[in-house]
């Protein structure tokens, strides 16, 4: 866990890793991970700068392009970024 979250923070500075890691649930994970019981504060302090990371990116990563990407792919999928808030924004878009 120490070696997989030094990497994603390493990656948060890069658009599309961070677009993956949204894709992916990650921010669910760490919420989970957070509930645990962690002991290494190294690790934890980690956790919690990607989920900084990944919470004051996800407006970005819930625009309606990102919509269209995914409508464009087949590969449809309710995340954490297709929140109702998303829809009431975007609905005129439709």
């Amino acid at each position: 866990m120490r070696v997989a979250f030094y990497i994603f923070k390493k990656l948060q500075h890069n658009d599309d890793c961070l677009e993956l890691m949204m894709d992916v649930g990650l921010l669910k994970l760490i919420d989970t991970l957070l509930k645990g019981n962690i002991k290494d504060k190294e690790v934890i302090a980690d956790i919690k700068e990607v989920a900084q990371t990944l919470e004051l990116n996800i407006r970005v990563m819930s625009s309606f392009e990102k919509y269209c990407k995914e409508l464009n792919s087949e590969c449809l999928e309710g995340s954490a970024v297709h929140t109702e808030r998303f829809w009431k924004e975007n609905a005129i878009r439709f």
